[in-house]
């Protein structure tokens, strides 16, 4: 920037890309574990006896798998009068596939629900950051102010054979 005006002192493009996993899985919810305890009355009459029982622990899942999120974000960062004067803005998207969700399964079945990877959901939004700092005398003061726009699309929730319709949600936040 050798040929910059002398109120720019600070120009800077950010670029980010990143993936990631949510394995806040209960251990062992894509099989069925046994639980034991589960006592029944075997016989009739006086001929009763308790016998010890078992029953799978929960509905199990096969194809239960972590959640993953993509994210992208580009920003600008600007300094202007030797950095006294700030101004950021960044541009984001995160995009979740297979969100981690209790699947709904009919009450008949009698045990816990299974977990699933039923949906994917889309974020995406602009922040912007305005800062100004000057010193008067031993004291340094600085003002910085900010506004984001956040919007939410619930892309997906069911998997081939529909458990959901999609919504989509658009929230403001200051």
């Amino acid at each position: 920037m050798e040929n910059r005006p002398d109120w720019l002192t600070n120009m800077k493009l950010r670029l980010s890309w990143g993936k990631n996993g949510n394995e806040r899985i209960d251990a062992f919810k894509y099989t069925a574990n046994v639980d034991t305890g589960n006592n029944y009355v075997f016989g009739g009459g006086s001929g009763q006896t308790i016998v010890m029982g078992s029953k799978p622990s929960g509905t199990p899942n096969a194809d239960l798998k972590w959640e993953e999120s993509e994210q992208y974000d580009a920003g600008l960062d600007f300094g202007f009068f030797n950095n006294s004067l700030t101004f950021t803005i960044d541009y984001f998207v995160k995009k979740t596939n297979g969100m981690l969700k209790e699947m709904p399964v009919p009450s008949y079945l009698g045990e816990s629900k299974p977990m699933g990877n039923v949906g994917d959901m889309k974020n995406s939004g602009v922040e912007m950051d305005l800062g100004y700092k000057f010193r008067k005398g031993d004291w340094n003061f600085r003002f910085n102010g900010n506004i984001s726009y956040l919007k939410n699309k619930l892309v997906n929730l069911g998997n081939e054979t529909g458990y959901h319709s999609s919504t989509t949600c658009t929230c403001w936040t200051k």
